[in-house]
């Protein structure tokens, strides 16, 4: 099993996990990403804004490939400014992160205010929006 992150331009994700569902992409969750990085890392990853939609999904090994494939084909996924992805096995994921990831699925639209934040130093957390 891998755990599929998609960190695209706000408002940009709904119609990636769309198409990505038929090639075997389940349980997506979409978050806001709210980036603190310098321009400098932003040029560097492609990345044109700092307000991200963070997209987390399961897939089985074999079609993460297959859906990473689809994104470049029908999105130009890797293109400048367009996003950035990855999968990790699940086994190279923490307890903690994984039990954080399991309660997000469980508990669906409870968790849509929640938003990504972190910087290099500091690493990742979740935190609730304050919109």
């Amino acid at each position: 099993m891998k755990l599929v992150f998609l960190i695209t331009n706000k408002g940009k994700s709904e119609n990636i996990v769309k198409a990505c569902v038929k090639h075997n992409l389940i349980e997506a969750v979409t978050l806001l990403g709210k980036g603190t990085a310098s321009t400098q890392i932003l040029d560097a990853l492609s990345l044109a804004e700092s307000d991200k939609d963070v997209v987390v999904a399961l897939t089985d090994d074999k079609h993460a490939p297959i859906i990473f494939n689809f994104l470049e084909e029908e999105f130009d996924f890797t293109s400048k400014g367009f996003g950035v992805g990855f999968a990790l096995s699940l086994n190279s994921i923490s307890a903690k992160t994984f039990s954080m990831i399991n309660e997000l699925f469980k508990a669906g639209d409870q968790f849509s205010d929640l938003v990504l934040k972190g910087d290099n130093k500091n690493g990742l957390d979740f935190q609730r929006s304050e919109n």
